[in-house]
């Protein structure tokens, strides 16, 4: 018996499985974000160490607001 159509077979199945992840992981279901499952954000329990900015790696060691009128995270 042959093995090239069974490797063959093999490889296009894998092929075919890959692109078909792909297309789902790009789609609308396969997105999570926890604003469309209704998770909640975790609520911390320590002291506040610093405050991050939303949109951008700024960071700030007092309460602050962007540029944009966000008020910056606590962390």
């Amino acid at each position: 018996m042959n093995r090239r159509p069974i490797v063959f077979a093999f490889v296009a199945a894998l092929l075919a499985l890959g692109a078909a992840g792909l297309l789902v992981a790009r789609s609308p279901w396969g997105r999570h974000e926890a604003s469309h499952t209704g998770h909640q954000a975790a609520v911390g329990t320590g002291p506040i160490i610093y405050y991050r900015d939303p949109d951008g790696p700024f960071f700030s060691a007092a309460p602050k607001k962007n540029a944009a009128g966000k008020d910056y995270v606590a962390v």
